[in-house]
């Protein structure tokens, strides 16, 4: 035998490229991406309305704007809408939305990696 051939490779079956797995671990990680996201975004939202942020600041002005569709889903849901003492207030909305987009957050990505199985 020639030392110029060599043993024929074994086949691999697998597909080349991108697997299910990876493609379902990349929409887990987008997914938690948005989550974390959401939840910083309305976390800055709460803290500015404690300490009263000035809503003529455009930073506040666009945290406000940026985050109030995520809130507003759950406006009128609970009897007491907010605390507020002069201009700071605690809006308990953002923080049940909080909680519902970091259940929601999990929940999607947990289904996403026992689908990737």
């Amino acid at each position: 035998m020639d030392s110029d051939q060599q043993s024929p490779q074994p086949v691999n079956n697998q597909r080349r490229g991108v697997g299910a797995g990876q493609v379902a671990r990349k929409i887990a990680q987008v997914v938690w991406l948005l989550t974390v996201l959401i939840l910083l975004v309305l976390g800055v939202r709460v803290v500015f309305s404690l300490i009263g942020a000035n809503t003529d600041n455009q930073f506040a002005s666009f945290i406000y704007a940026v985050s109030e569709p995520f809130v507003d889903p759950f406006r009128g849901l609970l009897q007491v809408s907010e605390f507020q003492i002069g201009v700071s207030r605690f809006e308990f909305e953002t923080i049940v939305g909080m909680f519902v987009y970091l259940i929601a957050g999990w929940a999607i990505t947990a289904v996403v990696k026992v689908l990737q199985r």
